[in-house]
């Protein structure tokens, strides 16, 4: 709405509010990038629907991190099973 994160946010801690300069807001700007992104392919999107659908994106290309550093410390094998437990982890799945 203001084109960037406000330094106070108002609305946690009422009524003095909350500073956001210490937080890590990687992933607020990551979920807007990723809204621009793919509103260039669907301009019906709107950025509740990429925010809800955020953690199902990040997941496949984690998911890939993961079986090849699982690879690289111990086998091919161990990696895929790693990862297929991972999959099936319930912490890990996305359920809305």
């Amino acid at each position: 709405e203001n084109g960037r994160l406000m330094d106070i946010d108002l609305l946690r801690y009422y009524p003095l509010g909350y500073s956001t300069g210490g937080e890590n807001v990687f992933v607020s700007y990551f979920i807007v990038w990723l809204y621009k992104f793919l509103n260039f392919f669907n301009p019906a999107l709107t950025l509740k629907q990429v925010d809800i659908m955020y953690p199902a994106i990040v997941f496949i290309p984690a998911l890939i991190f993961f079986y090849l550093l699982v690879k690289r410390l111990f086998d091919w094998r161990v990696g895929l099973v790693a990862s297929s437990f991972l999959i099936v982890f319930l912490a890990y799945l996305f359920l809305p």
